[in-house]
């Protein structure tokens, strides 16, 4: 569980930084081990968006919200991709 804290942690540093794909890895790595990691999903959600993989960023962010129905960020990130197709996704 502490790795996967750890690997969560930095795949975050590479979303955040721009290295997207190294991030996605991180992440899923993370997402395949607990799969009901709502920190995980969400910024594996933002690595895909912010990649213009629209799909598997709705389907992250949709995971999202089976677990977290009232996740008001990860709603309105879904409605904007199904609205526009693609967006860009800030992590604060």
């Amino acid at each position: 569980p502490q790795r996967m804290d750890v690997l969560t942690t930095v795949g975050r540093a590479y979303i955040t930084t721009g290295k997207l794909d190294k991030g996605i890895d991180a992440l899923q790595t993370v997402t395949a081990m607990q799969p009901h990691n709502l920190n995980a999903l969400f910024i594996l959600g933002v690595g895909y968006a912010n990649a213009g993989r629209s799909a598997e960023a709705l389907d992250a962010f949709r995971r999202v919200l089976e677990i977290k129905p009232d996740f008001n960020q990860a709603r309105l990130i879904v409605s904007r991709l199904k609205s526009r197709g693609r967006v860009k996704v800030n992590l604060k």
